[in-house]
């Protein structure tokens, strides 16, 4: 979708911590948030990105560490969603990045967003509490281990969702 030049852009990123152990489901670390535009849903770590961010990975990295006390040791970009608000002329611009290595154990944070975090097993993701059509993109990535690009576009909130095109990509740039 084309924009006006004065659309307004803002970057977010959310960080899959990922745990694969010999023998068990992988998990995924997630929680309900308790703020924001998706408050009450059950998202990974993440945040916007601030001027202090090198980019998406360093921003993941920095949210995943305020938000759960886990310091990721790498991770890679997995998907891009492009969530767009044509009626406001706005468009938020989420890097969804994955971290396998880490330091430390998950941790409640207060002042964190989220209610509370803790690894999921893939088989018990409650989908029902993901954000409103992204369960085809989390699949993809969680599942599948392919990368994609999702355009998700909204009427007057994040909860009227009126249009979802889901492409895999080979990678980013």
């Amino acid at each position: 979708m084309k924009y006006k030049k004065d659309c307004t852009v803002v970057e977010a990123v959310v960080i899959l911590f990922v745990r694969r152990r010999a023998g068990k489901e992988p998990e995924v670390l997630l929680g309900p948030k308790t703020n924001g535009p998706v408050k009450g849903w059950i998202i990974p770590p993440g945040g916007h990105l601030e001027e202090i961010d090198q980019g998406p990975i360093d921003a993941g990295h920095r949210e995943g560490r305020e938000e759960s006390g886990l310091s990721a040791v790498s991770s890679y970009k997995v998907a891009e969603l492009r969530v767009e608000f044509p009626d406001k002329n706005k468009m938020v611009l989420v890097h969804v990045t994955m971290c396998l290595q880490w330091i430390g154990q998950p941790k409640n944070r207060k002042g964190s967003g989220h209610e509370w975090l803790r690894f999921i097993p893939f088989p018990e993701i409650p989908w029902d509490k993901i954000p409103t059509k992204e369960e085809k993109w989390m699949r993809l990535v969680l599942f599948e281990h392919r990368k994609c690009v999702v355009w998700i576009t909204c009427g007057k909130d994040r909860r009227d969702v009126r249009r979802v095109t889901t492409r895999t990509v080979e990678g980013f740039q």
